[in-house]
């Protein structure tokens, strides 16, 4: 019969086994996250990364404020397709990705972690935060 100590041992000897276990070396080199304005300005400013708006069309109309920068890739969250649009891309590849609040780009980057994404970057607060800012510094 084990001791109570030694019982307590291999319970946390089997969970820690369990959770490191499970986690697969292509989950390990992943670096999907969201992040602060300040942080996703930093992290677009090294070009090291596609952005990625995705709004709606309608929303990236410069009457409705724009995109981030103009070049940013649309993907329509909206879009039937856009599970597919998403696979297509490049998952070796740096993103960063937003939409208004924040909701749908948290959506995107949960599909993209599942998807095998390696480095996906979201905005926290989305293209709000990021005009509430500009504002600020009018």
């Amino acid at each position: 019969m084990l001791k109570p100590i030694m019982k307590k041992y291999l319970a946390v000897l089997a969970s820690f086994l369990m959770v490191t276990g499970c986690n697969s070396p292509e989950a390990s080199t992943q670096n999907l996250r969201t992040v602060s304005l300040a942080e996703f300005k930093t992290l677009l400013e090294t070009n090291d990364y596609t952005l990625i708006d995705v709004r709606s069309p309608e929303e990236q109309q410069p009457k409705n404020g724009g995109k981030i920068e103009a070049d940013a890739l649309s993907i329509n969250f909206y879009d039937d397709d856009f599970a597919a649009q998403i696979n297509a891309l490049d998952k070796t590849q740096n993103y960063l990705i937003y939409c208004r609040s924040g909701n749908r780009s948290s959506q995107a980057l949960s599909m993209m972690r599942e998807a095998g994404f390696q480095n996906v970057v979201e905005l926290q607060g989305g293209k709000n935060a990021w005009d509430k800012a500009l504002e600020a510094t009018d």
